[in-house]
């Protein structure tokens, strides 16, 4: 047997009616006739009562058109799964990112991800950002959300949009004064850092502190930025972080850093011989996504 008998099946059992079925598969009744008696033949079964006034199913073609119904029913969504997939629109994502996303515009791309593509399912993996190359390289994740970028014959990199880096601090602090600052400015201030090695952005700071003359050893040193943004709003120094962290925390002032050489910009990192298309969907809605206006410095 084929689709197209099982098809005729139906057709013909919800019609009762060869004329009626030919008529609505736009087909002419002999061809639609023969394929009967052929899945008859088949099935060794009597799926339908003929005579010349009527048609009507057997005890036997009744429940075999509910078998069969579901079957197509099936189908047609096994077929729509799968053009989906090959659209793009559907699939399991997993994403690795680093805590400071949180707390920025992170949560608005996910929430609009699912409204304008619900058969992506989209599993965050929180980790340092030294971490996400290597889970990119095992295969553990599928997209790596950082914020440095990279292009070689394995990985390559997408700008999702831009967030400098700022300097953060309590409003009653000496440098808030200023609407200006520079790297100068933070030489005898107590810094919170991020790890040396915990992402290429705190290894490359740690260094450019040493350059300007910043005495690192009077420093609290921390995970993650969110541990900087709390030990800053207790006082215990201030903290150059990505503008977008500072958004859900409410204490504290920035101001920008004036020729700072180094990013913050975030990046969608992936493997360039990944073939999840739905990485690509993901990929192209993050950079349409409108980050929302971060805070003023103030």
């Amino acid at each position: 047997m084929n689709i197209n008998q099982l098809k005729y099946f139906v057709a013909l059992a919800e019609e009762l009616s060869f004329t009626r079925a030919a008529r609505r598969l736009h087909i002419s009744q002999p061809p639609l006739s023969k394929q009967i008696a052929l899945l008859e033949e088949e099935l060794a079964v009597r799926l339908f009562n003929r005579t010349s006034r009527r048609v009507e199913l057997t005890e036997a073609g009744r429940i075999y058109l509910y078998e069969v119904k579901a079957i197509l029913a099936r189908l047609s969504r096994a077929t729509a799964r799968a053009r989906s997939i090959e659209q793009g629109m559907e699939g399991i994502i997993e994403v690795g990112l680093s805590g400071s996303h949180f707390l920025g515009p992170v949560p608005q791309l996910i929430a609009q991800c699912n409204m304008l593509a619900p058969g992506i399912h989209l599993v965050l993996n929180e980790m340092r950002p030294s971490d996400q190359v290597q889970a990119l390289l095992d295969r553990t994740i599928d997209i790596s959300i950082g914020r440095s970028r990279t292009a070689d014959s394995l990985l390559k990199s997408f700008l999702l949009w831009e967030d400098p880096p700022v300097l953060a601090m309590l409003a009653s602090h000496p440098l808030a004064e200023r609407s200006q600052l520079q790297m100068e400015d933070l030489v005898g201030q107590r810094l919170v850092l991020l790890e040396r090695d915990s992402s290429s952005f705190a290894a490359s700071f740690h260094l450019l502190c040493t350059q300007v003359g910043i005495d690192l050893r009077r420093s609290q040193v921390v995970e993650e930025v969110p541990a900087q943004l709390y030990l800053v709003e207790a006082g215990l120094g201030i903290a150059v972080v990505p503008i977008s962290a500072t958004r859900r925390v409410t204490g504290l002032i920035t101001r920008p850093l004036n020729n700072i050489p180094l990013s913050t910009d975030v990046y969608a990192l992936v493997r360039q011989d990944n073939t999840k298309t739905a990485i690509w969907t993901f990929i192209e809605l993050a950079r349409k996504f409108r980050n929302p206006t971060p805070p003023s410095a103030g």
